[in-house]
Formats: C-alpha cells, sequence, structure tokens
C-alpha cells in the first residue's frame, strides 16, 4: 500500500500487483500486542489536520495530512484492521523502517497511538507516480529503458536494507514512487524481514520491540506479489537477501520484454531477452537475477547494482566472460570521446595514405607515358637516319630511368655516328704512322710523315704541331718539368 501522496488519484491496482499475506492458522495463539507504545507515546489528533486519504489497503491507510506545530504536510499512516497480528506487522512495518535512514526509502518522523489505541506512524510526504504507471506508458523496450536508472536507485536502497540485514519481500514496480524531481523511493515495507531479529513464536506474548516473522505466519505460508515472488518464496520456503535480486530482476524484465515474467522462463527466457534486441550485458544481468536458484543468482542487491552501474558506464560487468573483441567493444563504449578522436584521427590516416598512393600510382602512370612517348620517338628517329634527333629523346629516357637493354642498344646506335666523326684525327701531310695517349689522357699524339700533331683528347681539336724531315716509329708523350704542355718524343 503506498506510503506517499499524490496530485492524481492512484490508479486502480493491477491484479497481478495484490500483495498476498496469510492469516494464523484458526485457534492459534497470537503474542499480545497491546503495550508495543508506551501509554506516553499517545498522542492527540488535533495537532494534525487531514487533508485527505491517499490509499488503503486490507491492514492500513495513509493520509495526506499538516503538522500544525512544524507547519508541514506529511503522510501518516493508521492501522484500521485491528488485531494481535496486524498490529505486530504494522509494529514491524514501523519499526523496520525507522531504522532504515537512506534516501531511497521513506524516513518516518514518529510512532504512537491515537487516544482510542489506533497505532499510526508519520512519514516524510513524497509526491510523485508509482513507477508501474510509468511502465505503462511507455510502449517500446528504449522508452522503457529510460526508466533503468530508478530501478538502479531501487536496487542502491535494497542494498543498503541488505547490509542491515533487512529484506523487504514485496518488491514491484507498485511499491516505488519516482517523485517529482526525479528521486526514488521505494515504500511499503509491510512484510520487510529482519534476518538478524530472534524469532518469536505463535504463542509468544510480551511486547518486545523485535518482532520475528513467526508470530505472524503459520508454517509453510505464502508472503509477496505472486508476480515477483522469488520460486522460493512462492513454495512457503525460508528466503534471505536474493528473493528481492529476483524481484529486482522482474522488473528490469519488465522494462525490457514488454511482458510479464513467463511460467516457463527458465527455459524460454534466453531466447526471449535475445528478441528484445537490448545489450547482452544487460541480458546477462537480467538472467543471473532471476535464476531459478539461489545460489546462481547476486547474492544480494549491492551486487547487482554494481553490474547495473557498471553497465550503465560501459564498464565490464561481473556476471559475464568476455572475448578480446568483447573487451574492446567495452572500452570503446567507455572511453567514447577518445575513440571518437581515435577513430576520426585512423580515417584521417587512411585518406591520406590512400590519396598519397593513388597520387603516387598516377605520377608513375604519366611518367612512365612520358618515357614510352620519348622512346618511341628516338626510334622513329633512328629508323630515319636523323641521329641526333634520336640522341636527344633517346637520352632524355635514359635519364628519366629506362635501363633496359633496348633503350641502351638504341642510344648506343644513335651515338655511333657522332663517336665515329669526333675520333677522326686528320693528318695534314702524309700517311699517320702512330698516335698515342699522353700518361694523363688530356692528350693525343699522332705523326705522320712530315710532322708529329697534338690534339686536344676531349674535344679532338689540334693544339700544335712539330714538323719534321723524317718519320717516326716509336713515339711517347712526356711531360715537361714545368707547365703541363706535353713533350713528343721520338727513336
Amino acid at each position: 500500500m503506498p506510503q506517499t501522496a499524490s496530485e492524481q488519484p492512484p490508479a486502480a491496482p493491477d491484479p497481478s500487483d495484490l500483495t498476498h499475506t496469510s492469516e494464523p492458522a484458526h485457534g492459534a495463539a497470537v503474542p499480545a500486542t497491546s503495550g508495543w507504545v508506551p501509554a506516553s507515546q499517545h498522542r492527540a489528533r488535533d495537532r494534525y489536520r487531514f487533508l485527505g486519504e491517499h490509499g488503503r489497503g486490507g491492514l492500513g491507510r495513509v493520509s495526506r495530512v499538516h503538522d500544525l506545530d512544524l507547519g508541514r504536510d506529511i503522510a501518516i499512516k493508521e492501522l484500521i484492521s485491528r488485531g494481535a497480528i496486524n498490529e505486530m506487522r504494522f509494529l514491524r512495518e514501523a519499526l523496520i523502517t525507522a531504522r532504515l535512514e537512506h534516501p531511497g526509502i521513506v524516513p518516518v518522523h514518529e510512532a504512537g497511538r491515537w487516544p482510542d489505541g489506533t497505532p499510526f506512524y508519520a512519514m516524510k510526504l513524497v509526491a510523485g507516480r508509482p513507477l508501474r504507471e510509468l511502465i505503462v506508458e511507455r510502449k517500446t523496450v528504449e522508452e522503457r529503458l529510460r526508466l533503468l536508472h530508478h530501478v538502479i536507485a531501487v536496487a542502491d536502497a535494497i542494498a543498503y536494507a541488505h547490509g542491515r540485514n533487512v529484506i523487504h519481500r514485496d518488491l514491484k514496480p507498485a511499491n516505488i514512487i519516482v517523485g517529482e524531481f526525479g528521486e526514488t523511493i521505494v515504500i511499503d515495507w509491510g512484510l520487510a524481514k529482519d534476518l538478524s531479529a530472534p524469532e518469536v513464536s505463535s504463542g509468544s506474548v510480551g511486547s518486545s520491540p523485535v518482532v520475528g516473522d513467526e508470530g505472524l505466519t503459520s508454517m509453510g505460508s505464502v508472503l509477496g506479489t505472486p508476480a515477483y515472488m522469488s520460486p522460493e518464496q512462492a513454495r512457503g520456503e525460508p528466503v534471505d537477501q536474493r528473493t528481492d535480486v529476483f524481484a529486482i530482476g522482474v522488473m528490469l524484465w519488465e522494462l525490457c520484454t514488454l511482458q510479464k515474467l513467463p511460467s516457463n522462463y527458465s527455459r524460454e527466457g534466453g531466447r526471449i531477452l535475445r528478441m528484445s534486441r537490448i545489450d547482452r550485458d544487460l541480458a546477462t544481468i537480467i538472467a543471473k537475477a532471476i535464476e531459478p536458484e539461489p545460489v546462481r543468482r547476486y547474492p544480494h542487491a549491492g551486487a547487482l547494482a554494481a553490474d547495473l552501474k557498471s553497465f550503465k558506464s560501459g564498464a565490464r560487468i561481473a556476471a559475464r566472460r568476455y572475448s578480446m573483441f568483447a573487451m574492446l567493444g567495452h572500452w570503446m563504449r567507455r572511453h567514447r570521446l577518445h575513440t571518437v578522436g581515435i577513430i576520426t584521427v585512423l580515417a584521417l590516416a587512411v585518406i591520406g595514405v590512400v590519396f598519397y598512393v593513388r597520387s603516387t600510382i598516377a605520377e608513375q602512370i604519366a611518367e612512365q607515358i612520358a618515357i614510352q612517348a620519348e622512346v618511341e620517338q628516338g626510334r622513329q628517329a633512328l629508323l630515319h637516319g636523323e641521329f641526333v634527333e634520336a640522341q636527344v629523346h633517346l637520352g632524355q629516357a635514359y635519364r628519366r630511368g629506362d635501363r633496359s637493354p633496348a633503350i641502351k642498344f638504341m642510344l648506343a646506335r644513335a651515338l655511333q655516328p657522332r663517336i665515329a666523326e669526333l675520333a677522326r684525327l686528320a693528318s695534314s701531310a702524309g700517311r699517320v704512322w702512330w698516335s698515342a695517349f699522353s700518361p694523363d689522357g688530356r692528350r693525343i699524339g699522332t705523326a705522320d710523315d712530315n710532322a708529329v700533331h697534338i690534339w686536344d683528347a676531349e674535344s679532338y681539336k689540334l693544339l700544335f704541331t712539330l714538323h719534321t724531315a723524317r718519320s717516326y716509329t716509336t713515339p711517347s708523350i712526356a711531360r715537361t718539368g714545368c707547365g703541363s704542355q706535353p713533350l713528343a718524343k721520338t727513336a
């Protein structure tokens, strides 16, 4: 039953959201609880001005009231179904809720009795809507997943309770209030249980402020909402923190699959989660939370909340083993700015390399075309006897990198007439009997019947002539002691 107020009247409850409780067996003794609140805790109703009823259940009702002493609006829950067993439940709810001081759990201001003996407790008034209404309004998985942070907040609040050995046992979207400013509050701790409290048998009598579960139900009875009960809770077996983990898992299931958890979820659950196309990590978290066997679930809500937060931030979750590719994907999700930067740099580098390669290839192709053109023009000139033009074109092709045997052969043919012409050393008088190079190779000496001629070895220009009256048969050219002019010697 809601413990908060809203500006709008509450929607009609879904039959699947109704909480099941059990009454004590007929004739069973129950503890006397009339003294659970001392007489000094009786409160006058005239301190509060009742503004209207907000909600009502089988055990009590919640009213929106104005505290005249402090000048603020609060919520007051009163027990309307009087009886020893109900008073014990009401007492347990008030005491447990008051102990849990967490932003996600509504704080209790005070508890007491009205002058007529009716128990009540006052708490903070939180305006908002049940999470169930927000889920029903959203028709797609994408829209519902925007509510995931509220479920994480629920897991955080329940983790706080689990840390104090308290379990809720009736977690469901109807018991989650989303406030006007996005705050998430877990309400209705009427079925909560303190796991560290001693069990009180149905025959116990007294007014101990610590109330166990055995004084409220008979063995094997069922407490909770069937649609969100863990299998062991539905069977009436002892439960611990893992039953709350199961209920949170069912809420996650409804966010991601747009349907209630089927009875055969242990066989079809994996396929349904895959069909919903949610992230594999989130599917793994849900599957672990709703495992039929408690030992295979998260041990408490804190572990579940940690994995949900890791998923939200893009980090790896504890419930899954990752391949190298999956780890890389998680790193990219968690460091999106770095990933975008790296991808951008790589893309620019690839574009640059492609552009460079294409430009280089284009230049090489153009160069090859130009070389082939020079070779073809040189070949045509060589065929027509135009040796000078052939030398120009073939020489260009050779300088631009064509070192093929064909170009060397054609270039040699083009240069042959030029070499033959440049190497012709004419005689001025009669036959040339001999020739010789100077020691440094820069001069050539020739002798005919009447003279000795000295030529430049590079330009084949006649440098000077030495006229003689006899012929020479054993010539040599040597340097003089001074200068660099060669001296022709004969024998």
